[in-house]
C-alpha cells in the first residue's frame, strides 16, 4: 500500500501505531525523534508522515515546516 513514517518519542504509541498498520497492508518506519525522522526521510520516501507535536524541542512543529519547504 505505501510507507508511513511514525515520529514519536513514545515507544508504546509507535508500537501501537504498528501493530494498527502493518496488517493494513502499510509498511511502517518508526523514528523517536526528529534527528532520526532526518535520516528517515532520506533513504525513505513515505505517503504519510505521523508526527508527534509536543516533541521535545518543537520537534514536531519542526519537521513540518521541513517538510512544507520541501
Amino acid at each position: 500500500m505505501g510507507t508511513i513514517l511514525v515520529v514519536d518519542d513514545n515507544p508504546q504509541a509507535r508500537e501501537i501505531l504498528r501493530r494498527r498498520l502493518e496488517p493494513a497492508g502499510y509498511a511502517v518506519v518508526e523514528a523517536p525523534g526528529l534527528d532520526t525522522a532526518r535520516e528517515q526521510l532520506k533513504v525513505a520516501e513515505p505517503q504519510v508522515v505521523i508526527v508527534d507535536l509536543v516533541l521535545p524541542g518543537n520537534g514536531g512543529e519542526d519537521l513540518i515546516a521541513e517538510l512544507d519547504r520541501r
